[in-house]
This record gives structure tokens, C-alpha cells and sequence, in this order.
């Protein structure tokens, strides 16, 4: 996403064209904000941890797996897992990843800019 936005910038073409990043990194948080980025795809790094340590835990010690969501075939047999939804975020809720912690507002706002983080209430 945001190489694709360096070049659009080059041109004069940031804003105009519709990117989407992955990972919700402050970068992309930040090109959000300023328009240049229309969305990413951010992924609960914690849920992710915590689900999967619960499993590794649980496939260790030969306890019944509790945690599972669904189960995902190997090629050999169907695995417990736990699978989680990724949330799209866009201006509307950037909010969300600074609130869970994977970014904080300063990071953020130091790329955008103060004004621009103001400006999306952030």
C-alpha cells in the first residue's frame, strides 16, 4: 500500500486513486488520515497470541482444546483453530487500533501531523 502511495504521490495522484494496506502499521494509520491511503486490514495481534498460545498450551499438555473457533484440514486431519475475523479500518475507526494498543496516538500523529489527527478526532 504505502509504496503504491510514494508513487501516486510522485504524480500527483495520491488521494484519487483507491489503496488498501495490510497490518495497520502507524504509517498506514497515518496515511489514512491524511487521505492518502483509503484503508487497511488490521489483525488483533493479541487475540491472535492469546488463541494460539491457548491451543499450544492445551496440544501440550493433551487437554481437550476449549478455545476453538473452527478447524482448519492439513491434509491429513481437520486442527482445532481459532479464526478470527481481520477489521477493515478506514477514517471512521482508526480509533480502534490506537484503543486495542497495537499503535498509539503518538505514533500516529507524529507521522501525520498533529492538525490531521485533530481534524479525524483523533
Amino acid at each position: 500500500g504505502l509504496a503504491a502511495v510514494a508513487v501516486l504521490k510522485k504524480n500527483k495522484l495520491n488521494g484519487k486513486v483507491c489503496v488498501s494496506g495490510q497490518d495497520a502499521t502507524a504509517d498506514g494509520l497515518a496515511a489514512i488520515l491524511t487521505g492518502d491511503l483509503s484503508n487497511t486490514v488490521y489483525k488483533a495481534v493479541k487475540q491472535e497470541a492469546n488463541g494460539a498460545a491457548d491451543l499450544a498450551i492445551a496440544l501440550i499438555k493433551g487437554t481437550k482444546v476449549t478455545n476453538a473457533t473452527g478447524k482448519t484440514n492439513d491434509g491429513k486431519r481437520d486442527v482445532p483453530s481459532v479464526l478470527l475475523v481481520p477489521v477493515g479500518i478506514t477514517k471512521a475507526n482508526v480509533k480502534v487500533v490506537i484503543a486495542d494498543g497495537f499503535q498509539t496516538r503518538a505514533a500516529v500523529c507524529k507521522i501525520a501531523t498533529e492538525a490531521v489527527c485533530k481534524k479525524n478526532g483523533i
